[in-house]
């Protein structure tokens, strides 16, 4: 593969880099406008106090990437417990609004608690909404908002602190967004937060991690600090599509394979200098919010709070934040830093210079300011693009524009690149993400350009719901294959997984180069591991189970497939150990018994680990007509009967773990298969049928 090219050198970029390095890819040069990396993500040191560019705190889901943040940091992190407020009608309750009314005025409770059930039951029980004869595709975030929380809630806190924070009506907007943004609820939660005081933490960002030292641009330092090919202070001017090159405002040009980019969708478009008209036009129909973030650092401990939101119009922000609380390093001892954040666009435009003064008495009005505090560092960032506006225009216009981006070898990541709301920990799965599609689809042409230094073996293993042991398995094999000190590839056939067995699989092709993980939508072992053979480019095939596999098998076989066609790693053969529950060696027995008498089968074994030769057993694979278990048999039965040389090895198992799927599970589909197995063979013809040897001949 050419020169992959990644524009951003925010968390979205940084990953993709940084993945691609870990998975062997330095063929990789990122580029970032400004004169350090991070993005968004940078932060700002005055006088002590550490400002970022409003509040960025670290919220998992992905165990994954959890595993690898806090790895990168080390000892620099907290764990944080949130302590998250809401100011209204002159009095702080806790967040979210709808779980914590305790303390607002008896009628602003009554109005909650009467609007959500009417809202969740009706008027007379009926639980009929309003709403409820709405197209679920044409509801738009304000129907949502009345009908899973009632009136009384969507007028006191989430339609006037929606429009604050979009700049746009909900009425404007759709639910595509909220995903785990907005904390749902019931009628018990809502008539305790009335009640009492509710310390419950509830909501996606009940708990989060910050760094103890540097603000949040610990992150990207910490990406940054292994990768080589950074290059700051190098804004893009504009892209070439048919030449694949992309000129730098200082003139510099730089020709690519493939680009990634985390730029804002509307500025990465407006850069290519032949984008078709329709495009041209649908960029000019996405929608976006800028934020003014005010940071000020004050003279005494404010608050124990981390942040507050304001709903009501006569504060100018919709929310504030204490950065001194998430790390004690934030800021000097016995001072606090504040960021407040003020929504506007280019239709409501604020004056700045005035805002900053709004700012300062809003706070003192709210009294987390005194008059007398002094206000010892004031530091403002301006984020052009900050929230994208989901209305109904958004999804079809960011497909069609990254499709046409696709269909161009560019791939756009990141909240802006994507053109979502979305988090850190998504900048850093989508990074990841595409790190891999890119290291997959370089694999795959490595594929399909046969290339001239093809691998004496290819390892082929099906997998199905196999999360708990894939990742390790998978190791021991890489470890005991790289003994043997010969060209391999390793292909894992993943079929139809409820768990994460295709992301492991696929997370596992990205670090090992010699690992390719493939896909096929069916729980089917039969097609697994057909596909598995067909998409294998070894001289030599062979078939491992992922808790029955022997590193000793692939040498032993390499050897002797000088000599014979295949080779079958029997359990039944004279010298096996079969120390697997009676049960299944009875079951085993009976089938192979089966086989001989109605198929003709010369062996003792068709399933478990076998080898052969590839470009002799393509045709016969080709011609196979089962699948699932009986897959495997019908593909031995066929290379005895095409007068395949073969031979059985004798094996040693042990049952690791009870089979995934249950014994009794598998009678009808095996019925059922035996019976397309007979339909399928019973007209072939044997052609110079070879004794299958039980005892190899190893060559002199």
């Amino acid at each position: 593969m050419g020169s992959i090219v990644i524009l951003g050198g925010g968390l979205a970029g940084l990953s993709t880099a940084w993945h691609l390095q870990k998975a062997g890819y330095n063929n990789y040069h990122l580029f970032e406008k400004e004169s350090r990396i991070g993005g968004l993500t940078r932060s700002e040191t005055v006088d002590g106090f550490t400002f970022d560019y409003t509040g960025h705190l670290l919220h998992f889901k992905d165990k994954n990437i959890k595993e690898t943040v806090l790895g990168l940091l080390g000892e620099n992190i907290g764990f944080i417990e949130r302590n998250s407020w809401i100011y209204s009608k002159n009095v702080f309750t806790r967040y979210p609004f709808q779980t914590n009314t305790y303390g607002l005025p008896e009628e602003v409770i009554k109005e909650c608690i009467i609007g959500f059930i009417e809202a969740k039951y009706g008027r007379n029980g009926s639980g009929v909404s309003s709403n409820d004869s709405k197209p679920q595709e044409e509801k738009t975030f304000e129907d949502w908002i009345y009908e899973n929380f009632g009136s009384g809630i969507a007028k006191h806190f989430m339609i006037p602190y929606n429009e604050k924070l979009w700049t746009v009506p909900p009425s404007e907007m759709t639910t595509e967004w909220m995903g785990r943004f907005v904390p749902q609820t019931s009628l018990e939660q809502i008539l305790d937060g009335a009640l009492s005081d509710q310390s419950q933490k509830v909501g996606y960002n009940a708990n989060f991690y910050y760094p103890l030292n540097g603000g949040i641009e610990a992150l990207p330092k910490a990406f940054a600090s292994s990768l080589s090919n950074i290059h700051t202070d190098s804004e893009i001017q504009k892209i070439d599509l048919i030449e694949k090159k992309v000129t730098l405002k200082n003139g510099e040009e730089i020709r690519y394979d493939k680009l990634v980019s985390s730029l804002p969708l509307n500025i990465l478009a407006n850069s290519i200098n032949t984008l078709p008209a329709n495009i041209k036009n649908s960029i000019a129909n996405l929608r976006y919010n800028s934020v003014f973030n005010i940071n000020l650092g004050v003279d005494r401990d404010l608050s124990d709070k981390h942040w507050v939101y304001f709903p009501e119009l006569e504060y100018s922000f919709y929310r504030i934040g204490f950065s001194s609380n998430f790390s004690p390093y934030m800021a000097p001892k016995g001072t606090s830093s504040i960021y407040i954040e003020i929504s506007y666009t280019d239709n409501r435009p604020i004056d700045k210079k005035r805002a900053v003064e709004k700012v300062k008495e809003d706070l003192i009005k709210a009294r987390i300011l005194k008059e007398s505090d002094k206000i010892l560092v004031e530091k403002c960032f301006e984020i052009k693009c900050a929230y994208v506006i989901y209305d109904k225009n958004r999804t079809k216009i960011v497909n069609q524009i990254k499709d046409f981006l696709k269909e161009n070898d560019i791939y756009t990541i990141g909240r802006y690149g994507s053109w979502e709301y979305a988090g850190m920990e998504d900048a850093i799965i989508q990074g990841k993400d595409i790190a891999g599609e890119i290291v997959l689809a370089d694999k795959e042409g490595y594929v399909l350009k046969k290339p001239d230094r093809i691998p004496a073996v290819s390892i082929v293993i099906p997998v199905y719901n196999e999360e708990k042991i894939l990742e390790s398995a998978v190791k021991e094999i890489v470890v005991e294959a790289d003994k043997l000190n010969i060209d391999y590839e390793l292909i894992i056939c993943e079929n139809g997984s409820k768990d994460r067995t295709l992301e492991i699989g696929q997370n596992l092709s990205i670090i090992y180069p010699q690992v390719r993980a493939i896909h096929c939508p069916e729980p089917n072992y039969g097609a697994a591991l057909e596909l598995g053979i067909l998409k294998s480019i070894g001289e030599n095939v062979v078939c491992f189970e992922i808790d029955f596999w022997d590193g000793p098998f692939i040498e032993i076989a390499k050897v002797l497939l000088r000599k014979y066609d295949a080779v079958v790693g029997s359990k039944g053969a004279k010298g096996a150990r079969d120390r697997r529950p009676l049960i299944r060696r009875i079951i085993t027995y009976s089938f192979n018994l089966f086989l001989r008498i109605f198929f003709g089968f010369q062996g003792t074994d068709t399933h478990g680990i076998k080898a052969f030769r590839r470009d002799k057993s393509i045709k016969i694979v080709n011609d196979c007509k089962t699948s699932k278990d009986i897959f495997a048999t019908e593909l031995i039965l066929r290379m005895q009967r095409a007068g395949f040389y073969m031979c059985e090895i004798p094996l040693e198992i042990e049952e690791r773990r009870p089979p995934t799927i249950g014994l009794l599970k598998r009678v009808p589909s095996t019925i059922k298969n035996l019976f397309t197995l007979w339909k399928a063979t019973r007209n072939l013809k044997s052609t110079d049928v070879k004794k299958l040897e039980p005892i190899p001949k190893i060559l002199e």
